[in-house]
C-alpha cells in the first residue's frame, strides 16, 4: 500500500484520499474488507500466498479488490529494485524523503542516494543564500558549495550555525565557501566547474547573472533553479535544464518586464537598487519550496518537467502561485529566412485553414497572462457595458522599444456581445504585440545576407539598429505578382527608430482568423485612412447622404440604429467614398458625435461606421475616452446632396480588388508577416503588416 493512501469509510463503500486526489470504490462490504487485508498489503507477500488459504470464492474476491487497487495506483507492486549503498541510519534519517519519491517511481532508496550524492552550488547572497544551504542538507544533499556573491549582505554568523548544525544529523555532510565579486563571471563559472546542481538566490533581481547561469547549465546538462525578490515577490524558476527553446528564468523574467511597464520593482534598474528586505522565515519558506523544485525534478517525481513556468511567492502573504509563459524569442536561436524559405512560409499561411472563432479562444488562453502573458488579462473593469460590450488589454513591449518607463500599449475591442468584444480585444493586442516584436537575428543586409553572426548579442544589436548604428533589411511580399522584396526593417517596426508614447499600432497592422481575412484587413485600414485624408482635403465638396431604409436587411446594423435612435438624436450616414472607389462612410448622431467606417462591402463599412458612432457615444456620455475612435470627422455634419441614395450593392472586393484600386492611384501594397517571436505566431499565424510603397 502506498505510504500517502488514507482510507475512510463513506456511505456508498470505502475512498482512499492521496497526494493525487481522492478514489472512491463503491460496494457494501468493500471498506471492511480493504480495512482487513491492509496489514498484509506491505510487501511481504504475494498475490498467491494471500488467497492460497482462501475458498475459491473468497480467493477471486481478494483478487478482485487487490486489481482494483491496482488500478487506482493506491496499492504497488513491489518489484526488485536497483542496490544502494545508504546504511540503516541514513534509511532512517530521511525516510521522509524516500517515502515521497516511492509515491512516484520504484527503486526509491537508489534515487534517493543518486540525489544525495549529487554535488549543488548555491550561488547568491543575502537571507536566501542561508536558507538554501539549510534546506539542501535537510533535502539530503550530502555536498554543498556555497559561492557568496557580493550583491546584498549575507550573515555569515547564520551561515556559520548551520554548517556546525549540519553534521548533528547527518555527519556525511560537508559545506565549502567561496566568495566571488559580483561582476566577475569568470571567476564565478570557475567554481561552478565539477558541479551536478546549481541553485541560484539573491535578494535582487539579478537578471544578467540569471541569464549567464541559464547558458552555462544549458550548455553542461546541469539542472538549475532560481529564486530572485523584487520588491514584495520572490519569483522561482521550476527546476530543470535550461535549453536552447528558452524555458530558463532569464526568459520569463524578460516576460514579466514587458508587461509590467514603468516603476515596478523588478525593472532592469533594480538590479542596481536597494536590496529587498526579506526576513528569516520568509528566506526559510522560499529556500524550502526552491530545493523541493530541485529534489522532485532530480528524482523524477516533477509532475511537469518541462513545461516553463515562474512560481511567484508575495512574501508578505507567503501566497504562491505558479505562472506559466512562453520563452522569449531572444532565449533561442535564430537564423533569417532564405527566400525560398520566405516563399514557402507565404504559401503555407495563404493555404492555411481558417481559425474557428473557439479554436482561437483555446489558443489564446496561452497567451493571456496578467504576470507573464504577451499580453494581460482581458478585462471589462470600469468599463459600461452599454449599448456595446467593451474589453480592454495591457499588450507587453517584449523588447523593450518603447522603454522601460513608457506606458504600456492598451488594446480595446467592442461588439454586440461579450464574447465578440474579447475576441476582437485579443486581435487587436496580438497586431500590437507583432508590430513591437523584432528580432535582429531575423533581419538582413541591403543585399539580403544575414545581418547578425551566429550567437551575437541580439539585445547588443537592437541597440545598434535603434541608434542607426545598423540598418536591418527584411523581406516582404508585393501582393501585385507575389515577389518578394527588401525593405528597411525601420520602415516595418516604426517604433524600431522614433517610438510614440502613447503607442497606437501603426497603420496596415492587422491581425485575423485567416491569412486572407488578414491581408484584406490591412488592406482596408490603407484605404480608409486615404479615404478619409480626400475627405477632409475638399471641405467645400458636397457628399450624397445614404437612406437607411432602403438597405438589405442586417441584424448588426438594425441593432446599430435602434440604440442610436433610443438617444433621441438624428442619425445620418454621408457617403464619401472617394476615388478608391473602397465604401467609406461619415456618421453622424446629431450634432456632437461622428465616427468613419469602411469595408469591402458598402453594408461592411456601414456596420462599421454604425458601430464606431455607438461606440464614439458610449465612451464620451460615460466619459471614458480610452475606447473612443482615434479618427472622427468634423462636426457639425457638412451639408449633404438632397436626394438620399439607396445603400450601394456592388460586389464584395477581395484582397486582388483591393490591391487593384490602390495600384490604379500608384500605390504597391506589400505584406510581411509578424513572426518575429515563433511561440506566438503558432498560437495565432495570421497577424500582418502591409505598407504602400510608390509604385
Amino acid at each position: 500500500m502506498r505510504a500517502d493512501a488514507h482510507l475512510v469509510e463513506t456511505l456508498r463503500g470505502a475512498a482512499f484520499l492521496t497526494h493525487r486526489g481522492a478514489i472512491s470504490l463503491a460496494g457494501e462490504s468493500i471498506y471492511r474488507w480493504i480495512e482487513r487485508l491492509t496489514p498484509y498489503l506491505d510487501g511481504r507477500y504475494s498475490l498467491a500466498q494471500l488467497t492460497t488459504a482462501l475458498p475459491p470464492e473468497r480467493a477471486a474476491l481478494v483478487e478482485q479488490i487487490v486489481t482494483m487497487l491496482l488500478d487506482s495506483d493506491v496499492l504497488r507492486e513491489v518489484r526488485d529494485g536497483q542496490p544502494h549503498g545508504l546504511a540503516a541510519g541514513l534509511l532512517d534519517t530521511y525516510r521522509s524523503e524516500i517515502g515521497f519519491i516511492e509515491c512516484f517511481r520504484e527503486s526509491a532508496e537508489s534515487t534517493f542516494e543518486q540525489y544525495r550524492n549529487g554535488v549543488v552550488a548555491v550561488v547568491g547572497a543575502g537571507p536566501l543564500l542561508t536558507a538554501a544551504v539549510n534546506a539542501s542538507f535537510r533535502s539530503g544533499l550530502a555536498t554543498v558549495h556555497a559561492i557568496l556573491t557580493a550583491e546584498c549582505p549575507t550573515d555569515v554568523s547564520r551561515w556559520n550555525a548551520s554548517r556546525q548544525g549540519a553534521p548533528r544529523r547527518d555527519s556525511g555532510q560537508q559545506l565549502e565557501q567561496h566568495a566571488v565579486g559580483s561582476d566577475d563571471a569568470a571567476e564565478l563559472l570557475g567554481w561552478l566547474s565539477g558541479v551536478d546542481l546549481v541553485a541560484h538566490v539573491s535578494s535582487r533581481p539579478m537578471v544578467s547573472r540569471a541569464g549567464l547561469l541559464d547558458q552555462f547549465c544549458a550548455q553542461r546538462r546541469i539542472p538549475l533553479v532560481h529564486a530572485l525578490v523584487a520588491g514584495d515577490e520572490a519569483w522561482l524558476s521550476t527546476a530543470g535544464c535550461p535549453h536552447g527553446s528558452g524555458s530558463g528564468w532569464w526568459s520569463g523574467w524578460q516576460r514579466r518586464i514587458a508587461l509590467q511597464g514603468p516603476g515596478w520593482a523588478g525593472s532592469a534598474a533594480a538590479e542596481a537598487g536597494s536590496a529587498s528586505n526579506v526576513t528569516t522565515t520568509q528566506a526559510a519558506i522560499v529556500a524550502n519550496h526552491l530545493i523541493h523544485s530541485l529534489f522532485r525534478h532530480t528524482t523524477g517525481t516533477h509532475r511537469r518537467p518541462d513545461w516553463p513556468g515562474l512560481n511567484r511567492i508575495v512574501l508578505d502573504t507567503l501566497h504562491g502561485e505558479l505562472h506559466d509563459f512562453l520563452p522569449h524569442p531572444f532565449a533561442a536561436p535564430v537564423t533569417p529566412q532564405s527566400e525560398s524559405e520566405f516563399l514557402a512560409r507565404i504559401a503555407a499561411l495563404d493555404a492555411g485553414e481558417p481559425l474557428p472563432e473557439e479554436e482561437f479562444s483555446q489558443r489564446a488562453a496561452a497567451l493571456v497572462n496578467g504576470q507573464l502573458g504577451i499580453f494581460g488579462d482581458i478585462t471589462e473593469r470600469d468599463i459600461t457595458q452599454l449599448p456595446l460590450s467593451v474589453s480592454r488589454t495591457t499588450v507587453s513591449d517584449p523588447v523593450s522599444l518603447l522603454g522601460a518607463d513608457a506606458p504600456r500599449p492598451v488594446a480595446a475591442g467592442a461588439g454586440h456581445e461579450f464574447a465578440t468584444a474579447r475576441y476582437r480585444t485579443a486581435l487587436l493586442a496580438l497586431g500590437s504585440y507583432g508590430s513591437l516584436m523584432v528580432d535582429p537575428g531575423r533581419l538582413l543586409t541591403s543585399d539580403g545576407r544575414a545581418l547578425l553572426p551566429a550567437g551575437h548579442d541580439r539585445t547588443h544589436a537592437l541597440a545598434q539598429l535603434r541608434s542607426g548604428e545598423l540598418e536591418g533589411w527584411m523581406r516582404a511580399l508585393r501582393l501585385s505578382d507575389g515577389r518578394p522584396v527588401l525593405l528597411p526593417a525601420a520602415a516595418v517596426f516604426p517604433a524600431l527608430r522614433a517610438a510614440v508614447v502613447p503607442y497606437a499600432t501603426p497603420c496596415g497592422v492587422a491581425a485575423a482568423y485567416s491569412w486572407s481575412g488578414a491581408l484584406i484587413a490591412g488592406l482596408v485600414q490603407h484605404c480608409r485612412r486615404l479615404t478619409i485624408t480626400e475627405y477632409e482635403a475638399a471641405p467645400a465638396r458636397v457628399f450624397p447622404l445614404v437612406d437607411l431604409g432602403r438597405r438589405p436587411p442586417d441584424k448588426h446594423v438594425d441593432d446599430c440604429i435602434a440604440m442610436l435612435v433610443a438617444t433621441g438624436q438624428l442619425v445620418t450616414i454621408h457617403d464619401i467614398t472617394g476615388d478608391l472607389g473602397v465604401p467609406t462612410f461619415a456618421c453622424f448622431l446629431g450634432q456632437d458625435f461622428a465616427a468613419y467606417g469602411c469595408g469591402v462591402s458598402a453594408l461592411e463599412a456601414l456596420q462599421d461606421g454604425l458601430q464606431q458612432l455607438l461606440l464614439c457615444y458610449q465612451a464620451r456620455v460615460n466619459d471614458e475616452p480610452a475606447y473612443a475612435p482615434t479618427e472622427e470627422p468634423a462636426r457639425p455634419p457638412r451639408p449633404a446632396a438632397a436626394d438620399a441614395r439607396e445603400l450601394p450593392t456592388d460586389p464584395v472586393l477581395d484582397s486582388s480588388g483591393l490591391v487593384a484600386r490602390l495600384a490604379r492611384g500608384g500605390r504597391q501594397p506589400v505584406a510581411i508577416p509578424l513572426d518575429h517571436d515563433p511561440e506566438v505566431h503558432q498560437v495565432m499565424p495570421y497577424v500582418v503588416r502591409v505598407l504602400l510603397l510608390d509604385a
